[in-house]
């Protein structure tokens, strides 16, 4: 049996495993949350592997560093393809590439950052009701 919160005492669904479980309804912001690892605590003290805590270094580092790196000019990004790829394109190619990179970096950094400020949020409010 599943369990329900959604009523002032103790509610039992049918489906699940077969066991029946009962709690009593709460709001959400009453109910003991346990600490999982590498959610609750930061990365480095909840033990969470190395390369986890690499990944989540790299999702700052590579689109800070091709947003630096980029070059202000589509010949120029034109020039760097054609080096290191041996294909040429026109110019308005590698403008349209030079664009679609720009934003594709600022999403990614977007999104890493929101996550990151969401992580506060939440560490901040359960250490509040806690």
């Amino acid at each position: 049996m599943k369990t329900c919160n959604c009523a002032n005492g103790p509610r039992a669904m049918a489906g699940g495993s077969g066991r029946r479980r009962f709690a009593m309804a709460r709001p959400w912001y009453q109910i003991n949350r346990v600490a999982e690892p590498g959610r609750d605590a930061g990365l480095a003290e909840s033990g969470a592997p190395p390369y986890r805590r690499f990944l989540s270094f790299l999702g700052w580092i590579v689109p800070t560093t091709i947003l630096a790196l980029i070059p202000k000019c589509p010949a120029c990004v034109a020039g760097y393809a054609v080096i290191g790829t041996s294909v040429g394109f026109s110019l308005s190619v590698f403008a349209q590439l030079r664009l679609a990179l720009i934003v594709l970096c600022l999403v990614s950094l977007c999104f890493v950052g929101t996550k990151s400020v969401l992580y506060v949020v939440t560490r901040i409010a359960s250490k509040r009701h806690s």
